[in-house]
């Protein structure tokens, strides 16, 4: 991507692929980032692969790691994906209602159900 050598976080962000059962993935710890603009990277990404992004930020690059999780937050507030809720909920719990993972998992259902009726 553009810009990648002002960005020393971006190495590692941009490396990471989904592993094959046949190779790893080991990635590196990213103390500092100078310069990185997080708000500005993940806003290039969407739905699933947003999540899993601020999820590897969060766990590679202590200091951006409660910038990623408020993001993360948000993205899974907006979204309703209470399964990144419950990976992460040790670390964004405290964000949301204690009930809101319960509550947009029935959501999720009826609205399931109310579309399989319509069909």
């Amino acid at each position: 991507p553009e810009g990648k050598e002002d960005h020393p976080a971006m190495d590692v962000v941009e490396t990471f692929v989904e592993p094959t059962a046949s190779e790893p993935t080991q990635l590196e710890i990213v103390d500092e980032a100078p310069g990185f603009d997080l708000v500005s990277y993940i806003s290039r990404y969407s739905g699933y692969t947003k999540l899993v992004r601020l999820e590897l930020i969060a766990q590679k690059c202590p200091g951006l790691r409660e910038a990623a999780f408020q993001l993360l937050a948000k993205e899974i507030r907006e979204g309703v994906n209470t399964e990144a809720y419950y990976r992460n909920a040790a670390s964004i719990g405290a964000l949301f209602p204690p009930t809101w993972a319960e509550e947009a998992d029935l959501a999720a259902r009826a609205e399931e159900e109310r579309l399989e009726a319509s069909v």
